[in-house]
């Protein structure tokens, strides 16, 4: 889940560490004006029960072009899904806003129908449990949430070029039509088609690159390792990068163009927390790569997509500042690493228990700052935090694992600041080696010490 920019449960700390310059603030602040409050956003609601499934995902293939003028993209979509009871005659997917233009299964066109939320495609007849199908769809969008474009204009000429998504908590669904909750699991692979000079960030392993007809170029990208669709994600534009390898995990730090200065001062530590969150874990950081991407206007802290990780410009630290900022930005840094593992690796099934997501990358955050920093810088962090908890009596007599929300972080002070405490507590309690021995894994279902 997404540390977010508008939630209490961040502010103090997020201030206390925030690395940003006066015009950085601004240019961010007024592009965030003219790049997405500009767009009316319509009304959510996000599900706390898992819905029953009629099919299971196994493979999502999307190919995305944008059109910046408009502020609009048409996709291409091939799922793969397989009958999960007898009977089903049509399979529903969380579509909002998408113009769906064609449809086949198994490369015969096929009937469909849309309401506000959904597309609901035709297989003329039931299906048995278990029958695969393959369909495409071809749709396009001007979107409202889930994917965004940042793009100079009169006041910010020299603003880079940037799109990028969001999907947490139910928001791929604005620019893929797919199953769009955690409890299903699937493989994918995302084709972009942008101008020559941009970069693209995507899940997984970057399979190539290939040269189009107008200057434009394809980038594919394979997830091969199954990933729930909220950690979906697609960046393009231009970016600065630097590249770079831990235990042969490809390393990726991009930033908008012009800013490269910023990538060292706030990256350097990426290598030390994947050995401190590997080794504590007993199981070595799981994806093809870590890339970590800063974006102009970005609608949260954080993101921790699958190998993808997307930050705000807001959490780059001027080298100019370094005197000043010892810790940099590592909060938000090491909350998003830990989530590739508590999160993206173990996912909740429903949004009901996302303390699980966010309770474990809080105490690894501390937890960094513990090992990094000091006993004492972690032990403050966590006072600063439990200050700030009790500072919000709305949230005394709700637990921490809830169902009465429709949104999925209404209660954030629970599910990230509590959820971390109990995981201190237990830890005092069980002392360390019992309990890091508990979060270790071992194939054969053993723990490891």
């Amino acid at each position: 889940m997404p540390l977010r920019i508008d939630r209490e449960h961040t502010a103090s700390r997020k201030n206390r560490h925030l690395n940003i310059n006066i015009l950085a603030l601004v240019v961010t602040f007024g592009l965030l004006g003219f790049a997405i409050w500009e767009t009316s956003f319509t009304a959510r609601g996000d599900e706390p029960y898992a819905p029953s499934r009629d099919y299971d995902l196994q493979d999502i293939h999307t190919h995305l072009w944008f059109d910046g003028a408009s502020r609009q993209f048409r996709g291409e979509v091939t799922e793969r899904v397989a009958a999960l009871r007898a009977g089903v005659v049509d399979f529903k997917f969380d579509s909002v806003g998408l113009n769906i233009k064609e449809v086949t299964v198994d490369g015969a066109p096929s009937k469909f129908s849309t309401t506000p939320n959904q597309l609901i495609v035709s297989l003329g007849r039931p299906a048995t449990r278990g029958e695969r199908h393959e369909i495409l769809i071809r749709y396009s969008g001007q979107p409202k949430r889930g994917l965004y474009f940042v793009l100079p204009n009169q006041d910010y000429p020299h603003q880079p070029a940037e799109v990028w998504t969001q999907g947490e908590a139910e928001d791929t669904r604005y620019y893929i039509p797919l199953y769009d909750y955690p409890n299903d699991r699937t493989t994918s692979e995302m084709l972009l088609t942008v101008p020559s000079n941009w970069v693209t960030v995507s899940n997984g392993r970057l399979l190539g690159v290939t040269n189009e007809a107008g200057g434009a170029k394809t980038w594919d990208w394979k997830q091969s390792e199954p990933l729930s669709t909220y950690l979906i994600s697609a960046i393009a534009g231009e970016f600065d990068e630097k590249d770079d390898s831990w235990n042969g995990v490809a390393l990726r730090f991009l930033v908008p163009h012009g800013s490269e200065f910023e990538i060292q001062p706030t990256f350097a530590r990426t290598k030390q927390m994947l050995d401190l969150f590997s080794s504590k874990l007993g199981v070595p950081y799981p994806w093809a790569q870590y890339a970590q991407t800063a974006v102009d206007g970005f609608t949260e802290g954080g993101m921790e997509n699958t190998s993808a990780t997307t930050l705000s410009v807001r959490d780059l630290v001027n080298p100019k500042l370094l005197p000043e900022l010892r810790i940099g930005d590592d909060f938000v840094i090491a909350h998003e690493m830990a989530h590739q593992w508590f999160g993206d690796l173990v996912t909740c099934k429903d949004w009901a228990n996302l303390w699980l997501n966010e309770g474990f990358a809080t105490f690894f955050e501390h937890y960094w700052m513990e090992q990094h920093y000091g006993a004492d810088e972690a032990a403050y962090d966590f006072w600063t935090d439990r200050r700030d908890w009790f500072a919000q009596k709305r949230l005394y007599p709700v637990p921490i694992v809830t169902r009465d929300f429709d949104d999925s972080t209404k209660y954030a002070g629970n599910v990230y600041d509590k959820a971390g405490w109990v995981l201190q507590m237990l830890r005092e309690k069980l002392g360390d080696d019992d309990f890091f021995a508990a979060l270790r894994f071992h194939p054969k279902g053993e723990t490891l010490r």
